[in-house]
């Protein structure tokens, strides 16, 4: 397999995400800037999701060609199905990289998800079912999972469906940009180093994500 990364971004789009809409979207912009900046072997889906659709707008594009959201192509509405989201693109996912020839699969595959409201909303996949899905593909194919959860509980919400604590972390929406960056970041490392430990939020990185003040936090 060659030294290539795939990166999912699952991106909550429900009503609740209204009030860090416009931190979201400069965030995943400059997420998207710096995994271009670390260099072309990367491909990247973006999925939004809400109770009226789980929308694919990227399907392993590759980095360079990866455009930013702005506010047309970010609108938060509705609630929030991501048992459904994680459930649709862990599948959708596996399929595509049975496609492609075990030579040119991408050795490197990290879903990170983003959200500001707790499951209400899903109908084909309940907790368990996608417990042993991640269980499945981190054991047996060493995929990855990262999960950034605003004003709630995030490690237990994540903890739930089988993240592993050191990939989750909680973050207020006045900290958006450091949750982003600090994200931004390990993902970059994880993709030059391979270790699955680059993925881990240091205690620095989780308390500029609880500050009220992100202006004075440092990632």
């Amino acid at each position: 397999m060659r030294d290539a990364t795939y990166i999912a971004v699952l991106l909550d789009r429900s009503g609740s995400m209204e009030s860090v809409k416009d931190e979201t979207i400069s965030g995943y912009n400059a997420f998207i800037k710096e995994q271009k900046e670390a260099g072309d072997n990367c491909s990247v889906s973006l999925v939004q999701f809400d109770s009226q659709s789980i929308d694919t707008l990227q399907e392993f594009t590759p980095v360079k060609s990866v455009p930013d959201l702005n506010g047309g192509t970010f609108q938060p509405r509705g609630m929030t199905p991501l048992l459904d989201a994680l459930g649709k693109t862990i599948e959708s996912t596996g399929k595509s990289l049975e496609a492609i020839p075990e030579a040119n699969r991408p050795d490197k595959i990290v879903f990170v998800v983003i959200t500001d409201g707790q499951e209400n909303a899903s109908h084909q996949f309940d907790k368990s079912r996608i417990r042993q899905m991640i269980e499945h593909q981190s054991h047996t194919y060493n995929w990855q999972f990262v999960y950034l959860g605003a004003n709630q509980d995030a490690f237990a919400e994540a903890g739930k469906v089988g993240f592993k604590a050191d990939n989750v972390a909680d973050y207020v929406g006045a900290a958006t940009a450091d949750a982003f960056r600090a994200t931004s970041s390990n993902v970059a490392s994880y993709r030059r180093t391979a270790r699955a430990s680059s993925l881990n939020y240091s205690s620095r990185q989780r308390a500029s994500m609880l500050k009220s003040d992100s202006r004075k936090s440092k990632a």
